[in-house]
Parts: C-alpha cells; structure tokens; sequence
C-alpha cells in the first residue's frame, strides 16, 4: 500500500500466471474434474441445430483454441479476474489478481490460481477523486494487468510445457475470458466480459501518466 503524498515508484510483483494455471489445473486433476482439450458438437435430434450449454468441449472457445493449436500440443484456456473496487465494497485491504483454469466443467474455487495483489495508492482523501489521482490509479492498473498478460502473450507462439497428471504436455495459451467491474472494463479495457481474443495479444490500452502522481512502476516476477 501507497501513503504518500507523492508517489514515485510502485512495485508490482505477482506469481507467473502460467505456474499458476498449471498448479491450479493440477488440483482439479486431483480432485477428480476431467480437462477438456477436444471440442465436441452436439445437435438437437429433429433440427439439427447445434447446441450449447453441455460443456466447455462444446463450446466455441474450445473450438477456435483446437483449430489453431499445433498437433503436439493442446489448448491451455485461460481466464483472469481482478476486481478494481470501486464497486459494491467502497474500500478494500487487498485487491487479489487471479487466473483460472477454463478447460474444465463447473465452477470450482480450485480452477482459480492467485497472481498477486493490485498495489493500492492510498492517497488523501481530499485528493483521492481528483483528475490527476483517477488517471494515476487506472495507469497502476493497467501497468499491473498488462504485466500478467505479457507472460501469457511471450508463450502464444511457441507455447510453453508442463507435467500434468504424470505427464508432460505442451500447451499453447488461449485468453478466453476477462472478468473485471464493470466500470473499470469500460473505461479502461474497452471490452466485454463475455469477448474471448482470438490470440493471446495486449487487450489494455495505454492511459496518460500524470508524472507527480506516479512515474515508475518496478514489476517482478517470481
């Protein structure tokens, strides 16, 4: 957490998102869920009109990853979350950053992995609602977000391998799902929750940086 007045450096340090999905796809293996890398089709009997909602194998993410994923590797979906905290909860001591695992059915906690923690400024509150502080808050968090998505993006192309279940595989990373308030996914992201990106590719955009507010951010990555 940032007190000061001025702040002139933020550090960010965060798991990497790709150790996270794979330690969190172990434990869902463990647990007993079954990981879809193979879409199916399902029609309606008199129709024939293709039908949703069975299952991640037979929805149109799984499909698109399958179709553009190399023959020895296998689709990796990956879905991050963090939540900003401007909604619903006015203040908040930590703002956890997470990836989860969507190649499986359900909802389980254990498809979520934690990154780490957006870094709060905690400035005065007679300065917090200022232009300057707004621009200086949405920077951090796009900066912090950004440096997540870049180690997910450095593996699209060649992919990156894990031991999965006693075995070692090779996966080339999808970006399925980005879930984020919605304030901070229309002003700051430009898009829905619901829009996958056909390759793993920068979905933050650049916000001007007020200098006295904040002019570097140190990231690190375990």
């Amino acid at each position: 957490m940032i007190t000061h007045m001025f702040v002139w450096q933020v550090k960010f340090k965060f798991i990497n998102p790709l150790w996270a999905w794979v330690t969190a796809a172990q434990d869902m293996l463990k647990a007993g869920y079954v990981m879809h890398f193979d879409p199916k089709t399902m029609t309606h009997r008199q129709t024939g009109e293709r039908l949703y909602g069975a299952g991640v194998a037979f929805g149109d993410a799984l499909k698109y990853a399958a179709s553009r994923t190399p023959k020895n590797a296998k689709p990796a979906l990956f879905g991050i979350s963090f939540d900003g905290g401007t909604s619903g909860v006015s203040n908040r001591s930590v703002y956890p950053i997470c990836v989860s695992v969507l190649n499986f059915d359900g909802a389980d906690p254990l498809q979520c992995g934690l990154v780490g923690f957006l870094p709060i400024l905690d400035l005065f509150a007679s300065i917090k609602s200022t232009e300057n502080c707004l621009a200086a808050r949405a920077y951090v968090m796009q900066k912090c977000i950004g440096a997540i998505l870049d180690v997910v993006e450095s593996a699209s192309t060649n992919g990156f391998s894990a031991r999965l279940g006693g075995d070692i595989l090779r996966f080339k990373p999808f970006l399925v799902a980005v879930r984020v308030d919605s304030k901070e996914r229309k002003t700051y992201f430009g898009l829905k929750s619901d829009r996958y990106t056909h390759v793993c590719t920068h979905i933050y955009v650049h916000t001007y940086m007020y200098t006295h507010i904040c002019t570097h951010i140190y990231v690190h990555t375990y």
